[in-house]
């Protein structure tokens, strides 16, 4: 599978501009979900 990119300041327009938003490409036969956190959600 060959992922599609664009630059994030052309994405950002489309998004919701509330929430949490999940990014994902996908074909016939692969899923390909990005999928990104915080640092301060890992410090204990």
């Amino acid at each position: 599978m060959r992922l599609v990119t664009e630059s994030y300041l052309n994405q950002i327009t489309r998004w919701p501009q509330t929430g949490r938003h999940i990014l994902a490409q996908y074909d016939d036969q692969t899923v390909v979900v990005y999928q990104a956190y915080r640092p301060e959600m890992f410090k204990n």
